[in-house]
């Protein structure tokens, strides 16, 4: 009777452990499940943005610097001669955060950089004439 016992509490164990497991596995499936449909519900509200012209419009007024017709579009040029703000940036995902700072964060930092003292940088005057020292002069044999 006790072998018999032993046996029976031995197979409802193992089948214990693996509803046990199963039950993990559901719960693993159905988050995986729900953090799927919070995606996709996420595209679909992007996807609903692009139908809005106006968007579409900001967005490439934006990223690509467009005009309309009779409009002018004007560039910033760095002290390098490089212009500013044409690097284009991917739309913002609804799935991350965007990689660049908040706009007032950006804003505040060129109210900063404008208050700083310039760089000065010594330019070399184009017309002047660069003479050689006499060390650098080689003798010529006439």
């Amino acid at each position: 009777m006790l072998l018999v016992m032993l046996v029976l509490v031995i197979s409802y164990a193992s089948s214990l452990r693996a509803w046990l497991q199963q039950q993990d596995e559901l719960r693993e499936a159905r988050a995986e499940i729900s953090a799927s449909q919070r995606s996709i519900e996420e595209l679909q509200r992007d996807q609903r943005r692009f139908d809005d012209d106006d968007y579409v419009e900001t967005l490439a007024r934006e990223r690509f610097g467009w005009v309309k017709p009779g409009e002018v579009g004007y560039r910033v040029v760095g002290a390098d001669g490089q212009v500013l703000g044409t690097e284009t940036k991917p739309p913002v995902r609804a799935t991350g955060e965007p990689d660049r700072p908040d706009w007032y964060t950006s804003l505040w930092g060129t109210v900063e950089k404008a208050g700083e003292k310039p760089e000065t940088t010594t330019r070399s005057d184009p017309d002047a004439v660069i003479e050689p020292d006499q060390d650098e002069i080689a003798p010529t044999d006439d």
